[in-house]
């Protein structure tokens, strides 16, 4: 079985490039790991 691997880099110079709705998302989930982060 083949494992698929993510070898993208993405940079803070991407971000605008991103589409409105993926960066609403991303936005989202960086912010929740964040807050876990210093609640753990």
């Amino acid at each position: 079985m083949t494992q698929a691997r993510f070898t993208d880099r993405i940079t803070a110079q991407d971000f605008p490039k991103m589409p409105e709705a993926y960066r609403e998302l991303l936005e989202r989930l960086l912010t929740i790991q964040a807050d876990c982060e210093i609640g753990g």
